[in-house]
């Protein structure tokens, strides 16, 4: 399967691209190597990323004028809203081990999380949504500690 997913990262597209290739085009692909001899896409990790893109909230900002302040603060009491709901759903699907809801789930808050600007809770929910099948429980129920952690950095920021 080849997919990507937002936000799209030029090695992201890169890697795609190159597995495609050695998938359909074996016989064209040697002059098309992954830099640094690279497998698979790089998973994105939420240290490299800041917590949120201050471009993104002034653009919605600049979109309604005068109204700008109360649609940014429906905006973020609707996030709130639905992100927690987003979080106790994935709690229960990663209760369950339900892989499809686990991977609904981090889909839905990291597509949320990212329009708001949201970008290291982005990367964070994207993890687990590509790789939470070849994680433990335990480790698992860690990423979600971990997205629920800058989850609340974010709120406390917007």
């Amino acid at each position: 399967m080849y997919f990507l997913s937002k936000p799209i990262l030029l090695t992201s597209l890169t890697d795609c691209l190159v597995r495609f290739g050695r998938t359909y085009y074996p016989d064209k692909m040697p002059q098309f190597a992954l830099p640094n001899g690279r497998q698979s896409p790089p998973v994105l990790h939420s240290a490299a990323l800041p917590l949120l893109d201050r471009d993104m909230l002034n653009a919605i900002r600049t979109m309604d004028g005068p109204e700008a302040n109360a649609l940014l603060a429906e905006l973020i009491a609707n996030y709130r809203e639905d992100a927690s709901r987003c979080l106790q759903q994935l709690h229960q699907a990663i209760h369950h081990q339900n892989g499809d809801q686990i991977r609904h789930h981090a889909h839905a808050l990291r597509s949320m999380s990212l329009n708001l600007g949201a970008l290291s809770l982005g990367s964070l929910c994207q993890e687990l949504e590509l790789h939470h099948a070849r994680l433990s429980p335990e480790d698992q129920k860690t990423a979600l500690a971990e997205i629920e952690h800058v989850y609340a950095e974010v709120m406390v920021t917007l």
